[in-house]
């Protein structure tokens, strides 16, 4: 990257900030877990100790860390404030700008968080190396909301995107980018990889799992559809457990949508999961489904290939790996389609079940361990250091 700050000359990047409103272990949404395996594997390169996050107390419940102080890590460090007000938190922003002024580089994270704007603006004013990653925020259905002024936001940042390098997960976030910010901007792209959890032998049970965020985004009422259509669950003695938080508009549709169905008995909602537990439910179901419309990676998927766990994805996601590895499976999220993988789920000879789990932790290991990968990070910070990318 060609910045003015690094005027295409060879220097150190000795410090990094990250800006972002919400951070591990956060339970309120997977980008703040996406950027702390990063920087577990950063962890592993020449960067170690080098990042410095500057975050919220979001979704992280009370007691669990030490908020409004500078929490040291292997990575760097990390400070958790508190507010009453995340979308708008003046002294959170004014630390925002001390810390990008004694920054080398800066990493934002998502695009409409107005802390992740302002730290944008003075990083170009004092000419920092950037990289922005969107994190699925500039996708279709993410602009419907406020459409107008997200739409007059992303001009703006197109006039101002020279020399900032956008990271994406994959070629649809690739696409977004450019389709947005211009198709002559530079792109890294890095998937998001994991710290594997621990691995759990655990026997199977006759149950197939979703765990998420209860939004029309997710597509749960196509699952339901597509169980209700599935002639062998009907005539199984399989389950569908649903965890997330299901206490919203949509959440409560899903629900009457499983009565109408007459699928109540079967399905269970199970409200939201965390920590062993989730690791649990994950090791013991028989497949994930993520039937979503868009996604730009699905932390979760990655969670149940290194339980074992073979998934369903649908094509609006980048899990076209399911496939080439025999880990899972890459269908259209229609009720139709969906009724067909389950009818192929159900009917899975012991023998083929054994083979998808052994793909899937094969794929995990292989594809998606940061500490495996943690390279691919360091290259990226390299190539900064030397005016590339």
């Amino acid at each position: 990257m060609r910045s003015r700050g690094f005027s295409g000359k060879e220097k150190r990047i000795g410090k990094i900030f990250i800006p972002t409103e919400m951070f591990a272990p956060s339970g309120a949404g997977g980008l703040g877990l996406a950027v702390f395996w990063q920087l577990c594997g950063l962890a592993r390169t020449k960067y170690k100790g080098c990042v410095r996050v500057l975050t919220t107390n979001q979704g992280i419940p009370a007691g669990t860390v030490q908020l409004n102080k500078w929490l040291p890590r292997e990575w760097g460090a990390v400070k958790y404030r508190s507010f009453l007000l995340y979308k708008l938190p003046g002294f959170f922003m004014l630390e925002c700008v001390r810390e990008v002024f004694k920054s080398d580089a800066v990493y934002l994270v998502s695009t409409f968080y107005p802390p992740v704007f302002l730290s944008f603006l003075v990083a170009k004013i004092f000419r920092k190396a950037i990289i922005w990653a969107p994190h699925g925020s500039i996708e279709d259905r993410e602009l419907v909301k406020n459409a107008g002024l997200k739409r007059i936001y992303l001009r703006l940042i197109r006039r101002l995107a020279k020399d900032v390098t956008f990271h994406t997960t994959c070629e649809n976030e690739t696409e977004a980018v450019r389709r947005h910010f211009g198709p002559e901007v530079k792109v890294l792209t890095i998937t998001n990889y994991m710290v594997l959890p621990e691995r759990l032998e655990r026997k199977k049970e006759d149950y197939l799992l979703f765990i998420g965020r209860f939004g029309v985004n997710k597509g749960i009422d196509n699952l339901l559809r597509g169980i209700a259509a599935s002639g062998r669950f009907l005539k199984s003695g399989f389950r569908l457990k649903l965890v997330g938080d299901f206490d919203n508009s949509y959440g409560y549709e899903m629900i009457d949508l499983a009565q109408t169905l007459d699928l109540a008995p079967r399905v269970d909602f199970l409200g939201h999961k965390k920590g062993e537990e989730k690791q649990e439910i994950l090791a013991k179901a028989r497949f994930l489904l993520m039937p979503s419309y868009n996604e730009n990676f699905g932390i979760v998927v990655a969670e149940a290939l290194a339980q074992g766990t073979p998934a369903v994805a649908s094509i609006y996601t980048p899990w076209k790996v399911l496939e080439e590895y025999s880990a899972g499976f890459w269908v259209d999220n229609t009720p139709e389609s969906l009724g067909r993988v389950i009818d192929r789920i159900i009917s899975m000879s012991p023998g083929e079940y054994a083979a998808y789990c052994a793909q899937s932790l094969e794929l995990a290991c292989n594809e998606l361990d940061v500490i495996k990968n943690a390279q691919k990070w360091e290259t990226a910070y390299q190539n900064l250091e030397a005016g590339r990318v």
